[in-house]
């Protein structure tokens, strides 16, 4: 029934978005386009149940975001939340799409045209059940590996070259209760683990994004 209630709100949220939200201003996308080379962030998930493990992705947005000091903007051409920001000579985009995880993949693309960005220049942040709790893995391209949003940005990108940041959030201890796993919350208990696996994510994404600024900076 908790589940249920959570997909229909998450059904309302996309609709009062698509009434209500503006796009993005064409200021913002040209400062963006300013720079030659660019990076998109997301984080993969379900907007309406931002809470859960399988949007633990959206989190790692979140504090990346609060890392720089931005702040998020609607914008319905993106199909999502947009924060941008400029590291020397290289734009920095960080998405959180507002429709269904399984539905990620048509707000990553939208995104990506706005903004000129390669799939090879995208990185998913996204929840990963093969992962222990409290580990973050970087991997470069390759399958959705059962994982509904990268097999949505896989199939409207039409690539497999984005970067992956795998967030671990475990197994249940039984195969059949998978859903109700994924789209529930962490406990207390947990959550003394994921604070610090999520500034993690931070630090690693912060490293990447430095690494390819200086090398704009020289080039």
């Amino acid at each position: 029934m908790v589940t249920l209630f959570r997909g229909f709100r998450q059904v309302f949220s996309d609709i009062f978005f698509r009434f209500s939200a503006a796009e993005m201003p064409e200021s913002i996308r040209t400062a963006v386009l300013q720079n030659a080379t660019r990076t998109l962030i997301v984080g993969l998930g379900n907007y309406s149940m931002a809470g859960t493990r399988h949007s633990v992705g959206m989190r790692v947005a979140d504090k990346l975001v609060q890392h720089y000091n931005l702040y998020w903007r609607r914008a319905r051409d993106c199909g999502g939340d947009v924060a941008t920001t400029t590291l020397e000579k290289h734009s920095v985009v960080i998405l959180k799409p507002r429709a269904f995880m399984n539905l990620n993949g048509t707000s990553v693309a939208k995104t990506a045209r706005r903004f000129q960005v390669k799939p090879e220049d995208v990185i998913l942040i996204h929840d990963d059940l093969d992962k222990p709790l409290g580990r973050c893995v970087v991997k470069e391209g390759g399958s959705a590996r059962g994982h509904n949003g990268v097999r949505s940005a896989i199939s409207c990108l039409n690539s497999t070259a984005m970067q992956r940041l795998r967030v671990g959030i475990g197994r249940p201890a039984s195969r059949d209760n998978v859903t109700a796993y994924v789209l529930g919350r962490f406990s207390r208990e947990e959550e003394e683990l994921v604070e610090p696996m999520l500034d993690n994510c931070v630090e690693i994404l912060v490293k990447n994004l430095r690494e390819k600024a200086a090398k704009d900076s020289i080039e």
